[in-house]
């Protein structure tokens, strides 16, 4: 499969673009980009991980919080269903509790 000349120009613009960003931010743009970069290659190792899991483990992430008392009910709900045995037995599950829902239920202090 070739490149077109289009796609390799447009290839060369962002690296040139990268590096006049480092060369004008020096090191703690460069720190940041690198920071990214390793970032990102954990969060595709982790997508490949859960994707060959897939046919024996479930693997499933999700998030609670939408400000309300909502998402704390939908997750006692789980949970519940949870402990009673319900549900798939080769699942795990992964939730973040996101901050503007733990500053409704915790307070602002």
């Amino acid at each position: 499969m070739k490149r077109s000349f289009k796609e390799d120009s447009r290839i060369l613009k962002f690296i040139f673009g990268q590096v006049l960003q480092i060369q004008e931010g020096g090191l703690t743009v460069l720190r940041k980009k690198v920071f990214l970069f390793l970032l990102t290659l954990v969060a595709i190792s982790v997508v490949l991980v859960i994707r060959a899991l897939k046919p024996i483990l479930l693997v499933r992430l999700g998030r609670l919080g939408s400000g309300s008392i909502e998402a704390l009910y939908h997750a006692e709900w789980y949970l519940c269903d949870k402990q009673a045995g319900l549900g798939h037995q080769r699942e795990l599950n992964f939730f973040i509790l996101l901050p503007q829902l733990m500053r409704s239920v915790i307070g602002n202090g």
